[in-house]
């Protein structure tokens, strides 16, 4: 009767334990299961909203100054370059899933972003360095004033 109770005790143990261990079904599993079926509408769904919103923070917020804008720049940037299949919702595995191969979009962001710097730093090239913010800079004895 004791050594019933205990295992009674040790499979109820195991159990809220499990509770609490990682989710087993990796990403290749589930993708697996998945591609015979086709993802689900709201599936596809997310999966392209969470790509676009990527590309997008990565696209508009290159060269951001504040903090926020910076964050979300840097996010976008480490899920796009990161090649952890591990997660479901990674990079290779949402593009995989909608179609798309992950190292093409990569090649192209990588091009955008370069051609994208290299225009801004021509652009501000050309910016006179005494001009700005509507002051006038005057020249007296060797010194500049604020004017």
């Amino acid at each position: 009767m004791e050594s019933q109770k205990m295992n009674a005790d040790h499979g109820v143990g195991e159990t809220v334990a499990s509770l609490f261990q990682p989710d087993t079904l990796i990403s290749a599993e589930y993708f697996d299961t998945v591609r015979g079926k086709g993802l689900s509408e709201p599936e596809t769904k997310l999966m392209r909203a969470i790509l676009k919103d990527a590309v997008t923070s990565f696209q508009e917020y290159l060269g951001a100054r504040d903090r926020k804008r910076k964050s979300l720049f840097r996010e976008a940037e480490r899920w796009i370059w990161d090649r952890d299949r591990d997660s479901v919702f990674s990079f290779d595995n949402v593009c995989e899933a909608l179609g798309f191969e992950p190292d093409y979009i990569r090649k192209e962001l990588r091009q955008w972003k370069e051609k994208k710097l290299a225009v801004d730093v021509k652009s501000k090239s050309h910016l006179s360095p005494l001009r700005g913010k509507g002051r006038r800079r005057h020249v007296h004895n060797g010194s500049a004033e604020a004017g």
